[in-house]
């Protein structure tokens, strides 16, 4: 197996995205570490970029990590290799400075998730994180709607998507990334009877757990 991840992003510092992440570090190389410009006083978080601090880049590189660290805001674009790319829609660095002045999150901050869109080819992937609808909205605004994978907002709570927003997407497969008998009660009944509305086949991780998509640019499928 590969043992190097060319790129891990979080979304925004929240417990429940990035505690696990501390795990993968253990078990793989990764190369470069991207986030918004948000952090906050958790253990949780101090670990992970006590982590990142820690690690070197590759094996047999005296470089740390964190000298890969990229700061991310609407507008960059990462290039990958074999053409695939990452755009990031949400949120501008004005916006980010203007709401977290003292560059932290808190447990109300959801809405300045990176949302992101992953496109291989023809293959496109839309990333939300915990965004709400207004930022959804924001983000896709102008961007292309065709999307083949749309990752449902926030674990598909009722406050991620609405009716029209899904309408403008049109993805063949929507993923909600959800923990089985949450106390949320996650996805919400709101969201999957969206879902349903619409004939969007989705697929959750309390159902399926681990789920996994290949493309090659032009076909892809669930494996």
């Amino acid at each position: 197996w590969d043992r190097d991840i060319e790129l891990m992003i979080l979304s925004h510092p929240h417990a429940d995205y990035l505690n696990g992440l501390i795990s993968v570090m253990e078990r793989y190389n990764v190369l470069y570490f991207a986030t918004e410009r948000l952090g906050n006083n958790t253990a949780g978080f101090k670990d992970l970029m006590k982590k990142v601090e820690s690690r070197k880049s590759r094996p047999k590189d005296d470089r740390p990590l964190a000298e890969n660290i990229r700061n991310l805001y609407a507008g960059d674009k990462i290039n990958l290799k074999d053409d695939v790319s990452i755009k990031i829609l949400t949120p501008t660095k004005s916006f980010l400075e203007a709401s977290s002045p003292n560059g932290m999150i808190y447990d109300t901050g959801e809405f300045s998730s990176l949302i992101s869109l992953l496109s291989y080819g023809s293959f496109d992937v839309l990333l939300t994180g915990d965004s709400q609808t207004k930022e959804l909205k924001d983000a896709i605004s102008g961007e292309k709607t065709q999307i083949e994978v749309f990752h449902v907002p926030h674990h598909g709570s009722k406050t991620g998507l609405n009716s029209d927003l899904l309408y403008q997407i049109t993805p063949q497969l929507a993923l909600i990334s959800v923990g089985r008998k949450n106390k949320y009660g996650h996805p919400s009944k709101e969201v999957l009877s969206i879902l349903k509305e619409h004939k969007t086949r989705f697929l959750r991780t309390d159902e399926k757990g681990e789920i996994e998509i290949v493309s090659d640019g032009k076909k892809w499928w669930v494996r």
